[in-house]
């Protein structure tokens, strides 16, 4: 995995954990789980949502990010046993690459 990815998922892990630590009881929602194709074929049906990103949490978790032309987006975490939660969602997505070329 390149060094950049690694910290992208890193640091989205780390936020994540963040943000599930700073949420109220109250506020907090269960994460919608299930079997990863049906979640999978639900968010291209409904939301025409493709995958764009994947990554390595451990050895038992990847973290899927899906997005749509019309920029809904799902963050989706999987085990190996094929069992995925959904972790976030929102709009405005917007694919973003870093520049290649020397760093300054």
């Amino acid at each position: 995995m390149h060094r950049r990815t690694r910290r992208l998922v890193v640091g989205l892990a780390a936020g994540l954990a963040l943000l599930a630590v700073s949420v109220t009881p109250g506020a907090a929602q269960v994460p919608a789980c299930g079997l990863r194709k049906s979640i999978v074929d639900h968010l291209s049906a409904r939301y025409r949502e493709v995958r764009q990103a994947i990554g390595l949490v451990s050895e038992k978790a990847i973290m899927e990010v899906y997005a749509s032309p019309a920029g809904s987006w799902t963050i989706l975490m999987s085990n190996p046993a094929g069992r995925s939660c959904i972790i976030a969602s929102g709009q405005a997505w917007s694919a973003h690459r870093e520049p290649r070329g020397p760093k300054i």
